[in-house]
């Protein structure tokens, strides 16, 4: 099996008429150039840290559109690897993250789990896992994988959190490995293993994995706002570093017959489920 690395951050227009996840993957290996190469680009840089796609100013055009070059340049050369920002309609979203909540609760209820916050912290990861175990299922090399998520208040408390199950104690992390590996067993066997003590909880700045999967979001949903006629100067910068660096992967993409904008600064899907922009390398 090849030991692959992940980056997951969530994502959401203005409203929330369209949510989902951002992910960017490459294998061990290929990461640790890339690794090199990033902060290569960080330490000539006089006006950027870190890249955070919220955060990103005219002046730092250059900074963002080398990123995306080495993030393209590994996902084109790391096998496997993905690149991907999937989005969900609001309705679809909720029956989907309901399906997760019940059927992570059911199960910690049945090995005689009565920890609710335990609970309430650990499910915040199963629908981003989930979504992963899907867009990976057609990875043809066996690999196993460590994920790194962007943290916020409630995901922050996963690390060290623990239960007593008939007398033994349990951390949220064993459980969650478990859990996502018989999931995976059952319905995307081909997806990647998921590795002891393969969650790891970060905040953006210190991933860059993370920061990877954020701006491949932002940048790409700029994309899709700008190609349904959106005005936005930052959104139209965004774009066209986007389609700079990517746009013959994407430029025959029929965006405007799945998505269409809400008012100015919101899209909305046509349909109910998910719409992604993918690129990878593993089949």
């Amino acid at each position: 099996m090849v030991n692959i690395l992940a980056g997951v951050d969530e994502i959401a227009t203005e409203t929330q008429q369209v949510s989902g996840w951002c992910y960017f993957v490459l294998n061990e290996e290929n990461y640790i150039a890339f690794e090199n190469e990033v902060k290569y680009l960080l330490s000539q840089s006089k006006i950027v840290t870190a890249f955070h796609g919220k955060k990103f100013k005219m002046e730092q055009s250059d900074e963002y559109k080398d990123f995306l070059k080495i993030i393209r340049k590994y996902t084109e050369s790391s096998f496997p690897s993905l690149m991907c920002c999937t989005l969900n309609n609001p309705t679809w979203n909720q029956q989907y993250l309901n399906f997760c909540d019940n059927l992570f609760t059911n199960v910690l209820t049945r090995v005689g789990v009565a920890d609710t916050e335990l609970v309430n912290i650990t499910k915040q990861f199963v629908g981003p896992l989930f979504s992963f175990q899907r867009l990976t299922q057609n990875f043809l090399i066996p690999s196993m994988v460590s994920i790194e998520v962007d943290s916020d208040d409630v995901k922050e408390k996963f690390k060290g959190a623990s239960t007593k199950i008939k007398g033994f104690e349990f951390g949220a992390d064993f459980l969650l490995e478990h859990f996502y590996n018989i999931y995976r067993k059952y319905q995307f066997e081909k997806s990647p293993y998921l590795l002891r003590n393969g969650v790891t909880v970060l905040k953006d700045q210190k991933s860059l994995l993370i920061q990877a999967a954020d701006v491949i979001g932002n940048f790409s949903t700029s994309y899709i706002y700008h190609r349904l006629g959106n005005i936005s100067k930052s959104r139209i910068r965004k774009a066209e570093i986007f389609e700079n660096v990517f746009g013959d992967k994407f430029a025959s993409q029929d965006i405007s017959s799945q998505v269409e904008l809400m008012g100015h600064n919101d899209l909305k899907l046509k349909f109910d489920g998910a719409f992604s922009l993918t690129m990878g390398h593993y089949e």
